[in-house]
């Protein structure tokens, strides 16, 4: 596993029990179905994850921008925030 990897795992596991392999998190973060089973991880990995990493992390699983940004919308929609100017911004 990259550096990058591990420290995103590490960032979007550390405030829960359930921690997500790397390829459940892409799962997550690819899809937005599969987004709402684990909203505080996508969360985690929107807000709290630099964008570096979000996007190696998002290059290694081969996830496009369309699909990532699909499960921003979703989120953003669940959550009454407007996510993708926070992803924009890398503000936590």
């Amino acid at each position: 596993m990259s550096a990058p990897i591990g420290l995103v795992l590490a960032t979007v596991n550390a405030p829960y029990a359930t921690c997500l392999t790397a390829e459940q998190l892409a799962e997550a973060v690819g899809d937005k179905n599969v987004a709402i089973l684990y909203p505080g991880h996508v969360y985690s990995f929107i807000c709290e994850v630099p964008l570096s990493h979000q996007k190696q992390f998002l290059s290694a699983f081969g996830i496009d921008h369309v699909a990532f940004t699909s499960v921003v919308d979703a989120l953003s929609h669940m959550s009454g925030k407007n996510l993708s100017v926070i992803r924009e911004r890398g503000l936590p």
